[in-house]
């Protein structure tokens, strides 16, 4: 396992756009941030015009620039990132951090010291944002909204929860795609609306950014698993309460292991067992993906609907 994140964390510095890490940008998190909006508008009718959610929408989008997606990752378990880089729920609130990020801001004036706070163009830190939005430049406040809502629906991928970060187009370059993150690329403005689901629901209760952060980071991380953390060591949930077969679309039956999640049956995971012809002793894998694509489906429904909860009540704070 070591091996494989080391030979991960290469690819990611030196194979690979860090950009299309997690949800798509252009279209998931664009989409995931105008349900949020919608939701929220639900709740507090004519409170955002037109032009600011397309503000909000493109700070979501904004987020996923450069390097800074090496922050967007958060194991509420052990409270840490990858690969030494600040937690998601860090970076959203620590405006030194986002300021120092641009090295091109540490030249102030004529001389090398740092940029002061508030000023530099790579801080979009929860503070900045309201900072702006109630006495600076407006514009700014909302796209930076827009930052803080990609960071929460980062977080509600269980690649990003479980210390389990994938390079792109892994599925022909050693096999490390996320099978999660590579089927919600399907999803966008147009066809997400967990806000219907929501429109007679109250928002996630949590009291502050902190807390919703940890509240979404906890819920992808007990009830769903990612590619390479299936039972894994380092987490004692979710487990495999009970296995069900069931027949898909090609007509034959599968075994899939289930759990419970928001009170109902959730489909976890695959699960393959095969005789070792050689050692003559069954053996037992374990996958996210299965043809009809019933356990991501289930993934997305239930996370992409927290993510809209969390995401409506941020927006509220």
């Amino acid at each position: 396992m070591e091996n494989r994140k080391l030979v991960r964390l290469l690819l990611f510095y030196f194979l690979f756009p860090i950009s299309a890490l997690a949800y798509e940008a252009d279209t998931t998190h664009r989409g995931l941030t105008a349900d949020i909006l919608r939701l929220y508008e639900n709740i507090h009718p004519k409170d955002i015009s037109e032009e600011q959610k397309l503000f909000i929408e493109q700070g979501s989008v904004d987020e996923d620039e450069g390097l800074r997606p090496l922050n967007h990752f958060y194991d509420p378990i052990h409270n840490k990132g990858i690969f030494n880089n600040l937690t998601a729920k860090d970076w959203a609130t620590n405006t030194k951090a986002q300021r120092d990020w641009d090295k091109l801001a540490w030249i102030w004036n004529s001389g090398y010291t740092l940029t002061p706070l508030f000023i530099s163009p790579s801080d979009y830190s929860w503070d900045r944002n309201i900072y702006e939005y109630v006495y600076g430049d407006k514009e700014r406040g909302l796209k930076g909204l827009g930052h803080t809502l990609h960071l929460l629906e980062d977080i509600s991928v269980p690649d990003h929860t479980r210390d389990d970060p994938h390079p792109p187009y892994g599925d022909s370059v050693l096999h490390q795609t996320s099978p999660y993150e590579h089927f919600t690329d399907q999803f966008n403005k147009e066809n997400i609306y967990f806000s219907l689901k929501l429109r007679d629901r109250r928002v996630a209760q949590c009291d502050s950014l902190n807390g919703c952060m940890n509240s979404l980071a906890k819920y992808s991380n007990e009830n769903f698993f990612s590619k390479d953390s299936i039972l894994s060591k380092s987490f004692i949930f979710p487990t495999i309460d009970e296995e069900a077969s069931l027949i898909l679309d090609d007509g034959n039956s599968y075994i899939f292991g289930t759990n419970y999640v928001d009170g109902s049956s959730n489909l976890l995971v695959r699960i393959d067992r095969k005789r070792n012809l050689v050692s003559n002793i069954i053996e037992t894998e374990y996958f996210l993906s299965d043809r009809d694509n019933r356990v991501l489906l289930g993934y997305w429904n239930h996370l992409g609907l927290q993510a809209v909860s969390h995401g409506a009540r941020v927006v509220e704070l």
